[in-house]
């Protein structure tokens, strides 16, 4: 029988192994355990192992998915704590947080698109067609399945979201481990059609950036689409505001849309909040700008 360790008890055997090989201050120490922790607790939710046993490969996909959420400060203190867990320099790896930050995102109008898609293969294609009409992240691309395969999770969502659209209803899945979100999202018959023709036998697991997915359609997504995306992007219109734009654009739009039926202004941001998996109004407002 195998036995859990949970992630407490991972960061501090870490940190006497940390002790051991290395004379650092108490305070570095504690910083690093608290980083470890969090490592740890990543690794269970994938199942794949423990800090005891963490390699390289997997501690630069755990650097990879935090530099999705963090700044570059904080994950510099994780390459740190890592490095010194494992006893080998890992890459630098730059913030996407600080990336963002850095410059303005555009939204993309339909024309340039067309002329993104027209520039991907076939999935990649699809890919981009479908987060351009549900706001999708790249990695819920993966996990998008027909609606009543399972239910949505348990909060108090609107019942008016979607209003002016008309399709097909999905649901995604947001987040990772125990903090997952499953919401639904509404693809045009057309979209849906498109997507139906892509459906697996059996579904498909896939590791994006060290997280497992279980995929039901042969479409791209994650790391993959997003570069694929970009590299259009720049090829076709010699700029690139990422795959993210294509939420800001969902969210203008349906900005737009909801006025045309009757919303205020407070209550269509806490509309497209929802339809785009956030219960703060305030991500909206920032894709607004």
């Amino acid at each position: 029988m195998t036995f859990r360790v949970n992630a407490d008890t991972q960061a501090k055997n870490a940190i006497e192994k940390i002790k051991n090989d290395h004379i650092l201050a108490q305070s570095t120490l504690n910083q690093y355990g608290q980083k470890l922790k969090l490592t740890a607790k990543w690794l269970d939710d994938n199942k794949l192992g423990n800090l005891g046993n963490i390699t390289q490969e997997y501690a630069l996909c755990y650097l990879k998915y935090r530099s999705e959420s963090v700044s570059q400060k904080i994950l510099n203190l994780d390459r740190n704590a890592l490095q010194l867990l494992i006893n080998r320099d890992l890459d630098i790896i730059k913030s996407e947080k600080t990336k963002v930050k850095a410059k303005r995102i555009c939204a993309y109008t339909p024309v340039q698109l067309n002329m993104i898609m027209a520039h991907q293969n076939e999935k990649n294609a699809l890919s981009t067609l479908i987060a351009s009409e549900t706001g999708l992240k790249a990695h819920e691309l993966f996990t998008i399945q027909i609606a009543g395969q399972r239910p949505k999770s348990d909060k108090l969502w609107r019942d008016d979201l979607f209003t002016g659209m008309d399709g097909v209803i999905y649901t995604v899945v947001s987040g990772s481990g125990d903090k997952n979100l499953i919401r639904e999202v509404i693809l045009s018959h057309t979209t849906a059609y498109k997507l139906e023709s892509t459906k697996l036998e059996n579904p498909m697991y896939i590791l994006d950036r060290g997280i497992k997915y279980t995929s039901f359609y042969n479409i791209s997504g994650g790391n993959r689409w997003s570069s694929s995306f970009s590299r259009s992007s720049n090829d076709q219109l010699f700029w690139s505001s990422g795959t993210i734009a294509l939420r800001y654009g969902y969210a203008q739009k349906r900005m737009n849309i909801l006025p045309q039926h009757g919303y205020s202004f407070e209550n269509c941001k806490e509309i497209v909040a929802q339809e785009l998996g956030a219960f703060k109004t305030k991500m909206v407002e920032t894709f607004l700008k």
